[in-house]
């Protein structure tokens, strides 16, 4: 059987039983090469060659990924730095500033002793990034620069073919800058062995072997170390329903099936405002609603009598309030009619006021 998180394939071996098997063909033909230095000729049974060891070559796939993700981005940044819109096209430079960068990292412009370990490769890119800054871009926005950055960020990832900085050049590096500065081996393996079927089963375990997700649809390759971090988060994994249903669905798609066709999701009865409190699920309502329609029909009839009583209490509110009226109503019509005389008082009083007024002129 392969390796955990093997993926079978339609022929029947997995990616990494072939990734394997072909090690171990080379492992092999290191050793006859060795052999034959030592004049064994062709066709001869091969002794073990202790004094050539053969050295594991794995890295973690997720660091190596981190430095070119970094490259992309000194990359960028030197690009925008160098050229100013409307000026320049950043993507112009990309291809002399990737090799000057590459040289600079490898020791052509490092100082002695900086390569030791993965803190000193960041730091590393950090100044050469800075470097690149000119007098003009200092007058550029720092918005402006980084929606330009981002942009051609962007580009740079998407395109198989990067202004003089593609996919397999960056993986490329990546990998030797991470043998570079990984002196304590933190992030890759070295171990050597003495023979290739020895090297074959270390490579079959070792903490950083490449593996491929197990689950349908996920084409993921990680490292053994990743591997889960990878499982934990995987939107291909297939987990079994929390709410209880029989079926497994993948990650990507649970919260929609808890929210949606999941046969537990919880419902609420359509005679819950009457009375009903069962507790009842997508799967089960149609059931409950067919056992249950005695106890609804009770709810319901228990409402419509509490119906009659409140349309009779509210008949007898509506007759006492006509009682009310009908007394009130004569006092009313006593109301009217001393309104009446009072106006006329009021006219009268009006009148002698005037007279009394005309009478205080004749007399001065």
């Amino acid at each position: 059987p392969g390796p955990p998180f093997a993926k079978q394939q339609p022929g029947g071996s997995s990616l990494i039983q072939v990734h394997a098997h072909t090690e171990r063909r080379r492992a092999a033909r290191i050793t006859r090469m060795g052999a034959v230095a030592e004049g064994v000729q062709p066709g001869d049974e091969v002794p073990a060659v202790s004094h050539t060891p053969l050295c594991c070559t794995h890295v973690c796939i997720a660091t190596t990924e981190n430095i070119a993700r970094s490259l992309v981005e000194a990359v960028a940044k030197a690009a925008v730095f160098q050229t100013l819109k409307p000026f320049g096209d950043p993507r112009t430079v990309v291809a002399p500033l990737s090799a000057e960068l590459v040289t600079f990292l490898m020791g052509g412009s490092c100082a002695e002793g900086s390569a030791g370990v993965l803190s000193d490769l960041m730091h590393n890119l950090e100044s050469w990034t800075i470097s690149k800054k000119s007098f003009l871009s200092s007058f550029v926005s720092a918005a402006s620069q980084s929606d330009t950055i981002a942009k051609l960020k962007l580009d740079l990832t998407r395109c198989e073919t990067s202004e003089g900085f593609n996919p397999s050049d960056r993986e490329r590096m990546s990998r030797e800058l991470l043998l570079r500065y990984d002196r304590g081996g933190l992030a890759h393996c070295e171990e050597t062995f003495g023979s290739a079927d020895d090297l074959f089963a270390h490579k079959q375990r070792c903490h950083f072997r490449p593996m491929q997700c197990p689950n349908d649809g996920c084409q993921e390759v990680f490292g053994a170390n990743t591997a889960g971090a990878h499982d934990a988060s995987c939107p291909w994994k297939r987990m079994p329903c929390p709410q209880g249903c029989a079926l497994e669905v993948t990650r990507r798609v649970l919260r929609a099936h808890m929210a949606g066709p999941c046969e537990r999701r919880p419902v609420v009865c359509p005679y819950h405002h009457l009375g009903c409190l069962t507790a009842v699920f997508a799967g089960t309502l149609d059931n409950h609603c067919k056992d249950g329609a005695g106890e609804h029909l009770a709810l319901v009839a228990a409402r419509v009598g509490r119906l009659g009583d409140t349309v009779e209490s509210a008949d007898g509110k509506v007759a006492s309030i006509s009682v009310a009226l009908g007394q009130i109503r004569p006092q009313l019509g006593r109301l009217a009619g001393l309104s009446g005389e009072l106006v006329s008082s009021s006219a009268r009083i009006a009148t002698g006021e005037k007279a009394l007024k005309e009478l205080e002129k004749s007399v001065r």
